[in-house]
């Protein structure tokens, strides 16, 4: 599959004709008979999916999209074999919350909660009463695609709106009349004004970031990362290392091969340098005869446990956010306190 930069589309030419009989003396076949770059002047047939498999099911397209003077060209293959799907992105749906609405739910809900001496049971209780309703006032929702994908805040309905206009102006251009120059006057000029639009929305959208994190480093080290598209570390190539004759490595494996010595070898090094005891452990211990004692929890102290929790860590398999549970620390902390109390 790629752009071969021969137009099968010209059968009569010399070197067409022979790149398709090479082509069928390896037993392969092109899935592609419609020409993959259209222009005023010429459509050509250059991309081309060649395959020998007669066994599966294939079907070939393209997408009419305007990201390249050649169409997108694509492949599918019908396999027996099964996959695992993809675990669905859940969020919490906090358009509708109140913070108000949801702690007096919990308070009274919780004040209504009948007490155990069993602490397995009270957690339980506690947690079942706290999901369900959190469900209530932020209910979990599947991320769809759309959602996923979305990763240019900057677009707005109105732009997207204009993306899909562009698409259709694009689609109809190649569909109906290729050759109408006024068509494609048309369309490059709503093109260029929709991407001047679109970089100004960009610039106006970043901007406004920056000006907001100005009392946040960690935030404005965020945006600036995403103006320059550092969200992936970029590969870093071994360089030369020194021997202990004072001489550099030749090669990489040869770096490699030196690291993975070093390491496989750093811990009983360093274990020889440790000095001997003169005395053995156990004569460090001391026979206590006193027991000693559990200072109870209690509410101010589990709060300050709560609050000094960092919001940025991953979703409990409960699927509650650690925002929620600061939220809510001072209604908690009270039944929480009891139950671990209990444990001692």
């Amino acid at each position: 599959m790629g752009d071969f930069n021969i137009d099968l589309l010209k059968s009569s030419n010399n070197h067409v004709s022979d790149f398709v009989n090479l082509t069928n003396c390896f037993g392969l076949r092109n899935l592609r008979n419609k020409p993959t770059r259209v222009a005023k002047e010429s459509h050509t047939l250059l991309d081309h999916i060649y395959t020998n498999d007669p066994k599966h099911r294939m079907n070939a397209g393209m997408c009419l999209w305007d990201i390249s003077d050649h169409y997108p060209i694509f492949c599918v293959v019908s396999l027996s074999k099964s996959f695992h799907r993809v675990a669905k992105v859940t969020f919490r749906d906090t358009q509708q919350f109140s913070i108000e609405n949801f702690l007096g739910e919990l308070q009274i809900t919780l004040s209504n909660m009948p007490s155990s001496e069993d602490v397995n049971s009270s957690l339980s209780k506690l947690l079942t009463s706290f999901e369900n309703i959190l469900n209530r006032h932020a209910p979990l929702k599947t991320l769809s695609k759309r959602q996923e994908l979305k990763s240019k805040p900057w677009l707005t309905k109105g732009l997207l709106r204009s993306v899909r206009t562009k698409n259709k102006l694009y689609t109809n251009l190649h569909k109906k009349s290729a050759q109408d120059d006024h068509k494609w006057t048309e369309f490059r000029k709503y093109r260029n004004k929709l991407n001047h639009l679109m970089e100004k929305s960009k610039a106006n959208y970043y901007m406004q970031q920056i000006a907001s994190s100005n009392n946040n480093s960690s935030l404005m080290w965020k945006t600036i990362k995403n103006i320059l598209n550092k969200g992936h570390k970029k590969q870093v190539h071994l360089q030369d290392l020194q021997n202990e004759d004072g001489t550099l490595t030749k090669s990489s494996k040869e770096s490699a091969d030196k690291i993975n010595t070093y390491f496989s070898v750093v811990g009983k090094t360093l274990a020889s340098k440790i000095p001997q005891p003169t005395v053995i452990p156990p004569s460090f211990q001391c026979n206590l005869n006193n027991s000693f004692f559990l200072q109870p929890t209690c509410p101010s102290e589990i709060e300050h446990v709560i609050k000094n929790l960092n919001s940025k860590k991953a979703i409990p398999l409960d699927h509650i956010p650690i925002k929620f549970i600061k939220m809510s620390s001072s209604i908690i902390s009270i039944y929480l306190s009891d139950i671990f109390s209990n444990c001692i």
